[in-house]
């Protein structure tokens, strides 16, 4: 038989730290892993057999900052007291996840830029191109023979369709980057988005928000205004419902959002799948709240189904808000 590996010689070779702690927290023994590894605060090596585990929570902060990921065990050997204690160094992963958020912010920005430039040249040129070709028209119209009914039904339908168009594309401009949204922030944005819902769709959307809701972080805004706009969305392509209600809400630490829409009662698998939330819009929603620390969370209510948004606030803009708001 060849040569056998023995207990020891397997932990050893683990790339984990992993040591037995006793009644006191004094490490008793432990791996090469955890003997020969950085410490997570100043870099300097973990507590050796006899020194105290709680040293590590005691080093120089202004050092550069591991990240670790700790469990503990209770183990009973010669009936007495004992932890293992085990380290995975995480420092990479944690790192490339705050790298990965900051690339996403700011990939976030630049798309919403790219909006913002697209809604002001469609508003500022193509449709103000599409009111001169409009205006051009009236005067053709007026212009031509009088005896000529199809020059002049030509003209009209043209006009018309030209107005139409200079209503559309305004109407898009405004859905990529509404301009309330930077002047006068969520609220006064939300109720025109709400108001124009209404018209398209015809299901009827009430609004509940306190008068002194204020202004939140930019970003905030605009993630709260993408949650309403793609919540009503679905609303309106998959629930067959005639109202919805959307409720916006302040705290002391966070602000949130419910969209709300009275529907059929959902059976046992359309239950299933709301809870999983595979949907492309839903995936959309979740990444856009992602980037600002927030969360989504959709469940049947009574009839219908209910979406509630939560972002948590820059610690700045805390001191606005007042428990007693609801």
């Amino acid at each position: 038989m060849g040569p056998t590996l023995s207990l020891q010689a397997a932990i050893d070779g683990l790339p984990e730290g992993i040591a037995v702690l006793d009644r006191d927290l004094r490490v008793l023994s432990a791996n090469q892993a955890w003997l020969g590894a950085p410490r997570p605060r100043d870099g300097r090596d973990l507590p050796q057999p006899g020194e105290s585990y709680m040293q590590l929570w005691q080093g120089d902060r202004s050092r550069p900052i591991r990240w670790f990921e700790l469990s503990v065990t209770r183990v009973g050997l010669a009936r007495s007291f004992n932890l293992l204690v085990v380290h995975r160094d995480v420092t990479a992963v944690e790192r490339g996840a705050r790298a990965l958020h900051v690339l996403s912010r700011r990939l976030l920005r630049a798309q919403e830029a790219e909006r913002r430039r697209i809604a002001r040249e469609l508003h500022d040129q193509t449709a103000q191109n599409l009111t001169a070709i409009t205006l051009s028209l009236s005067r053709i119209e007026l212009a031509s023979p009088a005896g000529d009914k199809s020059m002049c039904s030509l003209l009209t339908e043209t006009r018309e369709l030209a107005q139409r168009c200079v209503t559309q594309i305004r109407t898009l401009s405004y859905l990529l980057h509404p301009p309330l949204l930077d002047d006068e922030g969520l609220v006064s944005a939300l109720r025109w988005y709400i108001s124009g819902f209404v018209k398209r769709s015809g299901i009827r959307t009430g609004l509940r928000v306190s008068s002194e809701f204020g202004r939140l972080p930019r970003d905030v805004e605009l993630a709260l205004f993408v949650v309403v706009q793609g919540c009503l969305t679905n609303v309106y392509n998959h629930s067959g419902s005639g109202r919805a209600s959307i409720r916006l809400r302040r705290w002391p630490q966070a602000v949130t959002v419910e969209v709300s829409n009275e529907s059929r009662r959902l059976t046992i698998e359309q239950r299933k799948a709301l809870q999983q939330s595979a949907g492309l819009g839903i995936r959309s929603i979740r990444e856009r709240l992602h980037v600002v620390g927030g969360t989504l969370d959709i469940h049947p209510r009574g009839k219908g189904v209910t979406a509630t948004a939560t972002v948590p606030l820059p610690a700045r803009y805390r001191p606005y808000a007042h428990p007693h708001r609801r």
